[in-house]
């Protein structure tokens, strides 16, 4: 059981880094013709490093690198909670069997058809 947590906390990680990279490539360029309200809304992270970012007398690639690094991380860490809660809520849907009941000849088929999808995620 607790490998089965584990992948799915590094599944979802895995998803909300994507997610998050995904929405800093789609917020930057657009973001001189849209609010920044709506920015901030699907891409956080853009708005957190901009307000985080040192801005020492290093070089443009060393701000630039730690503005990436806080953006990118900021919206792993916002795409991971709502995929994490989400991953959660479905686990919730569709408790196990009571008692090990038996659902038919394979139990975890049974089971995912019962509750309307083909995983499950717990």
């Amino acid at each position: 059981m607790p490998q089965r947590k584990l992948f799915r906390f590094l599944l979802f990680a895995v998803l909300g880094l994507i997610a998050g990279f995904l929405a800093l490539a789609i917020a930057v360029p657009i973001e001189q013709q849209i609010p920044a309200a709506l920015i901030a809304l699907f891409s956080p992270g853009l708005k957190l490093a901009e307000l985080v970012t040192p801005e020492t007398g290093k070089s443009f690639a060393w701000s630039f690198g730690w503005f990436l690094r806080i953006a990118i991380l900021a919206n792993a860490a916002f795409y991971f909670a709502i995929t994490d809660r989400q991953g959660a809520q479905l686990s919730q849907e569709c408790p196990p069997p009571i008692n090990n009941q038996s659902m038919g000849t394979n139990n975890r088929t049974a089971q995912s058809l019962c509750c309307g999808r083909w995983f499950r995620l717990g």
